[in-house]
């Protein structure tokens, strides 16, 4: 069962990444096309300037889907009352204000702190009186995120440019119950830590319009620590590493 979702992950995490690479070769091939064909219309190029500015600033509407990744401690896991765990995506929304460094024709620093509201649920079968009982422990998170991130841009084609983004962010979870003592909690909590520090990749492509750029993008970013708080209970023991996986799609206006 352990080396089953294991496997599932994994799968999960190389399937997103096969899908972001053949999203963006399909950008770069609209984007070669567009070029090819540049000459040939009378297309009105919007923000002709924009990116020869050394700075901008713009802001971002997003959503998020947030999970965990589990490593089981097999001195506890399936050999105690926890007979399985599994991480449960829930959904969630990102408020942002972008700030955009050039460092090139191609290449852009980026800084956007976010806030995110986001959630994650970890699903629990427990063997109690020879019965089992299924129990759902969910993490609710708003995070103050500080994520710094470099932009490489392909060659603009009229009122379109693909790009890839990657760089790292530090999280602050500001909803964390870290600090809660749990012998005032009359039920098992499930803490995790309030920082984290994750690496983020992504795809995305700007569309000049006439007043504003405007930025579809996915992220994905993975958590680089171990989150689970140990306190020695039935629900903590059986893991022993936790981790952060996020997807991210945001709309981006400059």
């Amino acid at each position: 069962m352990k080396y089953k979702k294991q496997i599932l992950f994994n799968k999960s995490g190389k399937e997103l990444l096969l899908l972001l690479l053949v999203l963006f070769a399909i950008l770069l091939q609209r984007n070669i096309a567009l070029a090819q064909g540049k000459g040939k219309d009378n297309k009105v190029m919007n923000l002709q300037n924009y990116d020869n500015r050394a700075i901008h600033f713009g802001f971002l509407l997003g959503v998020n889907l947030a999970d965990f990744r589990i490593k089981y401690n097999p001195k506890y896991f399936g050999v105690d009352t926890v007979l399985t765990i599994q991480s449960k995506r829930e959904s969630g929304f990102n408020l942002g204000i972008i700030s955009d460094l050039k460092m090139g024709e191609y290449f852009n620093l980026r800084f956007v702190p976010t806030l995110s509201f986001s959630a994650r649920t970890l699903q629990y079968v427990i063997l109690e009186n020879n019965v089992l009982v299924p129990r759902d422990k969910q993490v609710e998170s708003v995070f103050l995120d500080f994520p710094l991130l470099f932009k490489y841009k392909s060659e603009r084609a009229g009122n379109f440019r693909a790009y890839l983004i990657g760089g790292a962010k530090y999280s602050l979870d500001m909803a964390s119950q870290k600090d809660l003592n749990s012998t005032l909690v009359k039920d098992i909590l499930v803490k995790i830590d309030d920082t984290d520090f994750l690496a983020v990749f992504g795809i995305g492509f700007d569309l000049y319009l006439t007043y504003f750029k405007f930025s579809p993008e996915i992220t994905y970013s993975f958590g680089l620590k171990n989150l689970i708080i140990q306190e020695n209970n039935v629900l903590t023991k059986p893991i022993d590493r936790l981790t952060s996986k996020i997807i991210q799609i945001s709309f981006n206006f400059e």
